[in-house]
């Protein structure tokens, strides 16, 4: 039995779920042959080092002593972060990849099938021959899987449709005949809408994994199956209301939506057909950043700020005490820090799996030309959704609040899949646009209810404390949708506010005020900041060097060398979504109703 060798490979994006047909548990396409045992080797190889939390917790602490304001945005972020096994599988310089290969499991959703074709003559490209005998009443249907309303983009589908299975079909060819619409109203089915048909066979189409082959046999002429004049002399029949000629045409669906039902059969009978199986685990990878940042100062800065003598002007105006610019320069990192978190972005179009190797390297300081490592920045969290389609541009027009509840409705689906209960989506944003939205929303409810209490469907105000300090964390307005089964919850940061206060600068001709409004849906218990290391060193001026034979009170330099290895992973890029660009015009929404006559 040869071994298994060859493999289908990844997506090339981080975007699109992939999914594997699982090779069948009978026969001999995987057993324990197929599979190289773990050497020492392979054993030692995994001795990967992990990093302790506790240098960013001091860190952190260190920042807040010296003065540092807290804010609950950069505190959510680093509630984010987990520590993380150094090292990257990948190419044969594995250990000086610029990125990790995670497992990335996708939801598989297969009910719905789409009919694209229907006839009576097999197609002429399938990708193995058609049985040799089929029933007289046989009908070819071409079939793709939905992939609306959440269904999965699944491959070689053909395998679902086992012989013997029953498929239920809704198509629109409804026939309008006078006959007809005679026959139907007479309280009997219009088959021309709805449709059962037993499996004969399916088979793929040729060059295409999408699309599959089914020969179908419609169960209401089952008795016609084993004669073909017979079948042909019924079709051919016109007489009556409807003819058997019209009941015949409404079973050949050329389009329509398919659903598979079981079978029928007997325990007495021999029926042996398996379901296929999806292996839903892809890879993702996620690229690693290193940053760094220093505090520095010298003996005699000290001295200066310390001596009696020294002009309070001097004091004052031209010097800053140490814990001054450490408190400036750690507020300054984590700003820098946070927006790298959200929008960092590739350090150049090399980045990638196929050309990584071409990114800038590290050289070792006392021995230029050899490498040490790859450089690579990190992908932040905007720029991964942007990447999979999951940041809503709205080119400066108003927010479409219809747009909003449908897409916290979307959320909901695709956060649910996991088998988690979600009633509440979390929106992060602007204060005006919260104003705007909470005077919407209150004529909303009033026009579309008639209700006069309307906390029952809003409340606002909200706050989140934190209950050791009781300071306030956030502060956010909560939206029932009866007709989505989910609320909104609305929270606001000066980060936003800031955002548009600096675009205003530009002028408002530019668009770059629009182009400041964001709303975040983030689900942030799918967000990790990986950290592959965190370290402090302190150095200062080497005074044991000779160059310091002679002098009695050196001046010292002293330096605290701060380094940071991250990447940040974004889990399903589809739990997520961006909102931006809108104008700050009032949002818009449509009240409907159906009145009772």
């Amino acid at each position: 039995m040869p071994a298994q060798t060859t493999f289908p490979g990844f997506n090339a994006n981080n975007c699109t779920p992939l999914f594997f047909d699982v090779d069948g548990s009978t026969g001999c396409s995987l057993t324990r042959a197929d599979i190289r045992p773990l050497t020492k080797d392979d054993f030692a190889a995994q001795g990967f080092k992990e990093t302790g939390m506790d240098r960013i917790i001091a860190q952190t602490k260190e920042a807040r002593l010296v003065g540092v304001q807290q804010r609950s945005l950069m505190d959510l972020i680093i509630s984010r972060h987990a520590p993380i096994k150094e090292g990257s599988p990948g190419k044969d310089q594995s250990i000086i990849a610029p990125y990790r290969l995670m497992p990335r499991r996708h939801v598989v959703n297969i009910n719905y099938f789409l009919i694209s074709a229907g006839s009576a003559t097999a197609p002429v490209d399938p990708a193995t021959a058609f049985p040799t005998t089929l029933p007289a009443t046989a009908w070819y249907i071409t079939v793709t899987a939905s992939t609306g309303g959440f269904g999965s983009a699944i491959k070689n589908i053909e395998k679902y449709f086992l012989p013997g299975m029953y498929l239920s079909v809704e198509t629109t060819a409804r026939h309008v005949g006078t006959a007809w619409q005679t026959f139907v109203g007479g309280g009997n089915l219009d088959q021309g809408l709805m449709n059962q048909y037993r499996v004969v066979a399916a088979v793929g189409k040729s060059g295409d994994a999408n699309t599959a082959y089914v020969v179908v046999a419609p169960t209401e002429f089952q008795s016609y199956e084993a004669s073909a004049s017979a079948w042909a002399s019924y079709k051919a029949n016109t007489s009556g209301s409807p003819s058997p000629q019209a009941k015949a045409a409404s079973s050949e669906v050329a389009k329509g939506t398919l659903l598979i039902m079981t079978n029928s059969v007997s325990d007495k009978e021999a029926w042996c057909y398996q379901q296929p199986a999806i292996n839903n685990l892809g890879l993702v990878e996620y690229w690693r950043q290193t940053y760094r940042w220093t505090h520095q100062y010298n003996d005699e800065y000290v001295k200066a700020l310390e001596a009696p003598l020294t002009s309070e002007f001097f004091k004052k105006f031209r010097t800053l005490p140490i814990a001054e610019q450490r408190r400036q320069q750690e507020m300054l990192m984590q700003k820098w820090y946070f927006n790298t978190v959200f929008y960092g972005q590739r350090i150049s179009d090399k980045q990638s799996l196929a050309t990584w190797t071409d990114l800038p390297t590290v050289d070792d300081i006392t021995n230029p030309g050899c490498p040490l490592e790859y450089k690579s920045n990190t992908l932040g969290i905007r720029t991964q959704l942007g990447e999979c389609g999951k940041v809503l541009d709205l080119n400066g027009g108003a927010l479409n609040v219809d747009t909003l509840m449908e897409l916290a409705y979307t959320l909901k689906r695709e956060r649910g899949n996991d088998g988690s209960s979600i009633d509440t989506i979390d929106l992060m944003g602007d204060r005006f646009t919260k104003a705007k939205l909470r005077d919407l929303m209150i004529r909303y409810y009033k026009a579309k209810y008639g209700a006069a209490e309307i906390h029952i469907n809003m409340q606002l105000g909200q706050k989140i404390v934190d209950s050791m300090t009781n300071r306030m964390v956030f502060e956010y307005d909560k939206f029932d949708l009866p007709d989505q089964g989910v609320s909104i919850a609305f929270f606001t940061d000066t980060f936003f506010d800031d955002r548009i206060a600096a675009s205003q600068s530009m002028g408002s001709g530019s668009g770059t005020k629009n182009r400041a409004r964001q709303l975040w849906a983030v689900d942030w218990s799918d967000i990790l900041v990986g950290v592959l290391g965190s370290r402090s060193v302190t150095r200062q001026t080497d005074t044991s060097d000779n160059l310091y034979n002679c002098v009695i009170d050196p001046n010292v330099n002293h330096y605290k060398l701060n380094s940071r290895t991250i990447e940040v992973q974004v889990g399903n890029p589809n739990r997520h979504t961006v909102i931006e660009n809108f104008s700050d015009a009032c949002p818009t929404v449509t009240v409907g109703s159906c009145s009772p006559s």
